[in-house]
């Protein structure tokens, strides 16, 4: 038994390794060449993601860059607008304040202007007053002596001359 038992172990080991290296050669010949292609593609597929993945990145470190050029650029953009916001209210208050200080000056010469026409009004006004007064006063002497004897000389002055 020792020998039928022992040629039957041998033999089952036997079995066993022609089965394996028949399962290891069927296993190499049609699926091994399959698998490697499926593993080439996977690692191609991973290699062209880790690419895209360097290129994005690259591509989002741009326009990150761009972006914070453009900030910049809104940022002196509006500092420039409020400069010239701030140069053209200065300058419509000092348009406003000349304007101000023309209407004001144009004023003062309107109310001299009407002093002035008012104070000759009231000249002429005076010399009408004394006018008046001297005809008055010649008036009430042309019936005296002395108003006959001034005029006749003052006519006769006149015509002299």
């Amino acid at each position: 038994m020792g020998n039928s038992s022992f040629a039957t172990i041998f033999f089952s080991l036997l079995n066993f390794a022609v089965l394996v290296a028949l399962g290891a050669f069927i296993f190499k010949k049609y699926f091994k060449h399959s698998i490697d292609e499926k593993i080439t593609q996977k690692e191609m597929l991973i290699k062209g993601l880790e690419e895209q993945e360097l290129f994005l990145r690259g591509k989002s470190a741009n326009l990150e860059k761009k972006l914070q050029k453009q900030e910049n650029q809104a940022t002196l953009l509006k500092e420039k607008i409020d400069d010239w916001a701030l140069k053209v209210r200065l300058e419509n208050n000092k348009k406003r304040q000349d304007s101000h200080r023309y209407l004001d000056r144009a004023v003062e010469r309107v109310v001299l202007k009407n002093k002035e026409i008012a104070q000759r009004q009231a000249t002429r006004q005076e010399i009408a007053g004394a006018l008046e007064q001297v005809d008055n006063f010649f008036a009430q002497q042309t019936n005296t002596l002395w108003a006959q004897t001034y005029l006749d000389k003052l006519i006769t002055g006149l015509e002299k001359k």
